[in-house]
């Protein structure tokens, strides 16, 4: 699939439920005018042009997010156009739409003519100061409406609107299209990328067709801070004697999310040792910088949970050797990575740390993380995901509980569900109350996430005791944020016990409900009884929210329920009253949100 465009193809994939909290891009700071100049003088006379560069960088900054207005200071002059340029081109998305092969056009004619070659038709009038030295981040994202769009062969191939197509003509259509594809898109984005963006800082890639040596070459050898690789599947070996980047590389932050291309193009490739590169050896998949030691000594945040091969001995110490401040290990963690983890020095700098998996019980990559995690009790910022009651319990608790962990501020923890799921009964998940009570105890925690059972999908198995939570965090005093996903309920009157993990599948309301709805009366459809469950729910969660409130007088947002509130105060006669407000008009599970507060998630969707 990594070498079939098809994949491009639109899927019915619904993002409702999880829309709370996500926000909109801000525009960067604009750049100084010398540098998006690139040495070319400025010839305007304005005394505003005249100022120094860094005072009219910050007097653009404050019209960086009104586009009315960069758009008429685009019109002045000359150098106003690049002045407002900086602000209107800092981020590009290549997402193979309209707009953005405009803009890459553009690009591939500024190329030309830095060259000295001839602009193309309908460009004669380019010349610097261009836009390329104006783009500081850079989005590789094909959407699949608009591959859909521009390769109309493709669709009817593969979604059978030409039915008279034997198999062989598809195939032959598929591979017509893809070679389009990469001179078309692929190999003109990475042409810019090397040849027209001189000021790059940031490169989002997310395009799920197979990188080859060449491709990657490229990508890893930019000049740049931030490099986030979503999905990338890697596939040509790269031969050691061709180094593609210098030892010691410029990045601050890294997402690595490559993994090895496993289609059939690739068998019988000769594998050596390859730097950046996905080797198969000894029925197992390693991800390779190369035998030599790598330096990345600005690497500050590093992001591989998306990284499900594991690295070999040397990437990984290359990789450990960096001063971290923030880490999100990969899930799993596999044999190298557990014994580096085992062995490695603590950073004394590191603020966040994630484990997407803590892996099963008894295991040596469990207990190396868990070893880690305990060599650095000056963490601020801890979330641990999908992992064991038994090493959740009697492990990690009682090291987080034992008095050294004064600077955690932010927790969460997700217990998993055990064992195979049952058909015809309920799967119910708890967190024990000496495992709540021993959360009590880290009373430097200003924001908490508890979660139990499966993370994704209809089930819900948390049958959470509100009761039993707040009576064993009460000592949390600092507490600003809670947050409890995945829970479920029992009502009165309600679902049985044998459906609690369908409570927000089934949406059965109580009879006590529908006495107390006129609009029952009047319409008895499935679609009044949702509208009436929805609304009990609710005022469940409320009441729920409002004990809370009382209980952590400094709690300022709360989650459960699906529903995101805030805590609001309201002076009475003689005290001030605490009560929770929902935010929004539907439930939400806030998954983006909580991964941004808790972990290191942002809100793109790659």
């Amino acid at each position: 699939m990594y070498h079939d465009v098809s994949a491009f193809l639109p899927r019915s994939v619904s993002n409702k439920g999880d829309r709370f909290g996500k926000q909109p891009k801000k525009a960067r700071l604009p750049l100084l005018l010398p540098t998006v100049m690139q040495g070319a003088p400025v010839v305007s006379d304005s005394r505003l042009l005249r100022l120094p560069p860094e005072l009219l960088g910050d007097i653009v900054d404050l019209i960086a997010d009104d586009h009315a207005t960069l758009a008429a200071l685009a019109l002045v002059n000359s150098d106003c156009r690049q002045l407002a340029r900086s602000c209107q081109f800092a981020e590009v998305c290549f997402d193979y739409g309209w707009k953005s092969s405009q803009i890459l056009l553009l690009l591939l004619a500024e190329t030309v003519v830095r060259h000295g070659g001839k602009a193309p038709n309908g460009c004669h009038a380019l010349r610097p100061p261009f836009v390329g030295p104006c783009i500081r981040s850079v989005t590789v994202h094909p959407r699949p409406e608009y591959v859909a769009q521009w390769q109309p062969d493709l669709r009817a191939s593969c979604l059978g609107e030409s039915s008279d197509l034997s198999e062989e003509q598809r195939d032959e259509i598929r591979k017509k299209v893809l070679g389009r594809y990469m001179t078309t898109f692929r190999d003109p984005v990475l042409g810019v990328l090397e040849e027209a963006i001189p000021n790059l800082e940031t490169l989002s890639w997310c395009d799920p067709m197979c990188l080859d040596d060449v491709s990657l070459g490229i990508i890893t050898s930019l000049p740049i801070r931030h490099l986030k690789m979503s999905r990338a599947p890697i596939g040509e070996s790269v031969p050691l004697e061709q180094p593609l980047a210098p030892a010691a590389l410029p990045l601050e932050s890294l997402l690595f999310g490559a993994h090895t291309c496993i289609d059939d193009v690739h068998r019988g490739r000769a594998d050596g040792a390859n730097f950046w590169k996905c080797c198969p050896s000894v029925g197992e998949t390693f991800i390779s910088f190369g035998p030599e030691h790598m330096e990345f000594p600005r690497l500050r945040q590093l992001s591989l949970s998306s990284v499900y091969a594991d690295f070999d001995s040397m990437a990984w110490s290359s990789l450990l050797s960096a001063p971290l401040r923030h880490l999100a290990l990969p899930a799993p963690v596999n044999k190298n990575a557990h014994q580096t983890l085992s062995t490695c020095r603590p950073f004394c700098g590191l603020e966040t740390l994630v484990v997407p998996l803590l892996g099963p019980e008894g295991s040596a990559g469990a207990q190396a993380i868990i070893d880690f995690v305990s060599r650095h009790p000056h963490l601020c910022r801890l979330s641990v995901g999908f992992g064991v009651p038994k090493l959740l319990d009697s492990y990690l608790l009682p090291r987080l509980s034992d008095g050294r962990w004064s600077n955690l501020t932010s927790l969460s923890l997700a217990w998993c569900q055990t064992g195979p799921l049952k058909e015809g009964a309920a799967d119910i998940v708890t967190i024990p109350a000496k495992s709540l009570a021993a959360i009590g105890t880290i009373t430097s925690l200003e924001q908490l996430h508890l979660s139990a059972g499966i993370p994704a999908g209809w089930r819900h198995q948390w049958l959470v005791d509100h009761d039993v939570v707040r009576s064993n965090l009460g000592g949390l005093t600092r507490l600003k944020k809670l947050a409890l996903s995945r829970d479920t309920y029992l009502v009165p009157g309600g679902l049985p016990r044998s459906r609690l993990e369908a409570y927000y599948e089934d949406r059965f309301p109580t009879l006590s409900d529908l006495d107390g709805a006129a609009e029952w009366h009047e319409d008895a459809s499935r679609d009044t009884a949702f509208k009436i469950w929805e609304h009990a729910h609710r005022k469940r969660m409320v009441e729920e929210a409002n004990k809370y409130a009382i209980l952590f007088q400094g709690l300022e947002w709360i989650l459960c329920g699906q529903w995101p509130m805030d805590i609001r105060k309201e002076q009475t006669s003689g005290a001030i009253k605490r009560f929770a407000v929902p935010l929004g008009e539907e439930r939400d599970s806030c998954s983006t949100f909580l991964r941004r507060i808790f972990a290191m998630g942002d809100d793109d969707e790659f």
